[in-house]
């Protein structure tokens, strides 16, 4: 019994630092990519990010059993992020 709840909790920090890192990657990601950008092109900013918050919204959806609302309010919220960092890269 006492190695079903070790492996249970081996398993449960493990899916949780896949989380961790997945999290960050959708953040950092997209930053990389929008700051590797010229900034005279704002067009392909704002598809880029249009198209990180799609796969966002794909994935979250997909991947979760986060009900319609829920997804909605992680992909408005993870898009505000998004937006924020175009808004204020795009004309440095």
């Amino acid at each position: 019994m006492g190695s079903v709840r070790s492996s249970g909790a081996v398993f449960d920090l493990v899916s949780r630092v896949i989380v961790a890192l997945l999290a960050a990657l959708c953040l950092v990601g997209p930053m990389f990519a929008l700051a590797s950008t010229k900034y005279n092109e704002p067009i392909k900013r704002v598809n880029i990010a249009a198209i990180v918050v799609f796969l966002f919204a794909v994935i979250t959806s997909a991947g979760s059993s986060a009900s319609n609302h829920e997804v909605f309010m992680m992909t408005a919220a993870y898009a505000a992020v998004v937006v924020v960092f175009v808004g204020e890269t795009l004309y440095v």
